[in-house]
């Protein structure tokens, strides 16, 4: 996999981030206006019922940064910065707005390089956090929720 090294200069900041499970109901998305800036990831919870729950395994501790600019009401560009461990990942991308959907599409490292970023996401966006859900592939009720929060 093409790990973006040259994609952007950014740090992926903020807490390391272990994901986590809930038998609880999702975050319904309920859309809301992008605002540039950083985004820390500050938590991941995978959604789904018990019996989803008894396989779930957290994987490891990592740190995710979004680096958001030329906001506007239905795109804006995404550097994203991720350190897992001592491997650190980049990709730079577009990203169209319609509704409370946010479809991801990547530049750099480009989707034929292995990269395994892009894909759709439903979404809240405050001025100070964005909540990103997507059912996760090839597990039927399993959602991933993942939320940001504006960096100081």
């Amino acid at each position: 996999m093409n790990s973006g090294e040259t994609c952007n200069t950014f740090t992926a900041g903020g807490p390391c981030v272990t994901a986590t499970f809930s038998t609880d109901a999702a975050p319904t998305p309920a859309g809301g206006a992008f605002v540039a800036g950083t985004y820390n990831l500050v938590s991941e919870t995978f959604y789904g019922s018990a019996q989803l729950e008894a396989t779930f395994q957290s994987g490891q501790p990592f740190r995710r940064t979004y680096v958001l600019s030329d906001v506007t009401s239905t795109s804006f560009t995404l550097d994203l910065a991720e350190t897992l461990g001592t491997v650190v990942a980049r990709a730079h991308e577009t990203v169209a707005v319609s509704g409370m959907t946010a479809t991801f599409n990547p530049i750099c490292p480009p989707a034929d390089a292995g990269a395994v970023w892009g894909g759709s996401d439903d979404f809240t966006a405050t001025s100070t956090s964005i909540t990103l859900i997507r059912p996760v592939v090839g597990v039927d009720g399993l959602l991933d929720a993942r939320v940001y929060d504006k960096a100081p």
